[in-house]
């Protein structure tokens, strides 16, 4: 069983422009003027849960993750990745915006994927926490992310996510890539997997030109009962089309190899104007 997060019910691949911080005009400066000084993005920590091990505050019915180390101003991304669940399964959480959520796999399994983000304020709790809405998860991954020197005004450029519904002992995180709007955007790849046959140990590569910045199962390390995710970045010197960009993840259990469905996103960041 697994989820992943969601927002419309949707096979195949979805792209978007760029996410506006405060609702400002969509005809934003294209930046083209530049150089500019590339946005830093760094891992802050992983939540996860299964049967055999979870992180503080992680239960079946929903998430936590400490916010220890984000520092006010500062970008928060969080991006889930959970077995089973449905199109509720991540409801908005208050003061994040979703980039998307994704549920598909019901006649096979099941996955909710999700991205939120919003700007870190001086008074953020001590932990994000959530309520699953479409039932429980006995297999979650959870990481959260930190970036600075981002455009306050439309912290976000275009992105894309993509599933992969074919299933193999491969399965793949692809994406069709975005489009940046401005020179030294920097660029969050995920690669998440459901595995149909449970309990076993993934490896992970990282696609080309990327810095890895996390891979895990739902056991905390590379260990996993269903659910998978990796998350790696990089800075776009230039603006303009990335192209594909993908990575596969491979699982062994006692059986022998494990088969899977993945799930590929990227999303960009744009630098102060």
């Amino acid at each position: 069983m697994r989820w992943l997060l969601v927002l419309p019910l949707l096979v195949g691949c979805f792209s978007k422009p760029g996410f506006h911080g405060n609702g400002g005009d969509d005809d934003v400066d294209s930046g083209t003027s530049g150089p500019h000084t590339a946005p830093a993005v760094r891992f802050v920590r992983n939540a996860y849960y299964s049967g055999n091990s979870r992180s503080s505050g992680m239960t079946s019915t929903g998430f936590s993750i400490s916010t220890n180390g984000i520092a006010p101003g500062e970008l928060v991304i969080l991006i889930a990745d959970v077995d089973n669940g449905g199109p509720q399964e991540y409801p908005p959480m208050a003061g994040f915006t979703q980039l998307t959520r994704n549920y598909w796999g019901a006649g096979i399994d099941g996955q909710s994927f999700m991205i939120a983000w919003k700007i870190a304020s001086a008074m953020e709790p001590a932990t994000y926490d959530e309520t699953y809405g479409d039932g429980g998860s006995g297999a979650t991954t959870v990481t959260m992310l930190a970036a600075t020197g981002f455009d306050p005004e439309m912290p976000l450029g275009p992105f894309s996510v993509n599933i992969d519904t074919a299933g193999s002992t491969m399965p793949d995180g692809w994406t069709a890539g975005v489009t940046t709007e401005i020179d030294h955007s920097a660029l969050v790849y995920v690669n998440g997997a459901d595995w149909l046959i449970g309990h076993g140990n993934a490896t992970f590569t990282i696609p080309n030109g990327f810095t890895e910045l996390t891979e895990f199962g739902d056991n905390g390390n590379t260990g996993f009962d269903w659910s998978t995710q990796e998350v790696a970045w990089k800075v776009a010197a230039d603006a303009g089309t990335t192209g594909p960009v993908t990575a596969k993840t491979t699982a062994v259990n006692a059986g022998g190899a494990v088969t899977g469905y993945g799930i590929g996103a990227l999303l960009s960041i744009r630098p102060v104007p």
